[in-house]
């Protein structure tokens, strides 16, 4: 859940920091800066820090090198978008299930792409969807997943593979992976987050 709501410039700033002290100080400082308002404020998996802010182009742009700045060496990874695809902001706003349906496509493939970073994780995603068509069916990051950040993304196989190369290319050194499933078996769930009950030989309901 987002602490606002995105700008209509579509800007998007991202500071992702290694202990809380800093954090808290480089947010404070950011939002003394410019009129920005703050997305994400908060600790994560494993014991870093996360804050995104938006605002027009000029007020982000200027906080964000100003956190920059301020993080020195506690600074992990960062990210500054002058304007984001829509996709990524419902991504990001965890809204995946109230999309409305996309246009049907001769395959439904499946693209996952996961990295080291939270940031490195939305450059990636933003990039791909501004590269080819498709839809994100799950973002996840940090939390429940060791600091780590992933997204799978559903379409036509061949726009799939050119995200996939162009994602893995601006992910750089942060790519931990990145798998394209064809043709998903239709028994498996398009987000790892759904449970799958196993039912056990001998196993009974109590």
């Amino acid at each position: 859940m987002l602490l606002s709501q995105p700008h209509n410039s579509g800007a998007f700033a991202l500071l992702e920091i290694q202990d809380t002290a800093t954090g808290m100080w480089v947010s404070d400082q950011i939002l003394k800066r410019a009129p920005i308002q703050l997305l994400m404020c908060r600790t994560t998996e494993p014991g870093k820090f996360i804050v995104a802010f938006t605002g027009d182009v000029a007020s982000v742009e200027d906080s964000y090198h100003l956190g920059l700045e301020a993080s020195g060496d506690s600074l992990i990874d960062h990210l500054v978008l002058q304007g984001a695809h829509h996709e990524f902001w419902t991504a990001l706003g965890g809204q995946l299930e109230q999309q409305s349906p996309v246009e049907e496509v001769l395959s439904e493939s499946l693209l996952t792409i996961e990295c080291f970073t939270l940031a490195s994780t939305l450059r990636a995603l933003d990039a791909g969807l501004k590269h080819a068509p498709s839809r994100v069916v799950h973002l996840q990051l940090g939390d429940d997943y060791g600091g780590k950040g992933y997204f799978i993304l559903t379409g036509v196989l061949e726009d799939l593979e050119a995200i996939g190369q162009h994602s893995a290319s601006i992910a750089g050194e942060r790519l931990i992976s990145k798998q394209i499933i064809p043709a998903p078996d239709p028994d498996l769930p398009q987000a790892p987050g759904v449970a799958v009950t196993l039912h056990l030989p001998g196993s009974g309901s109590k």
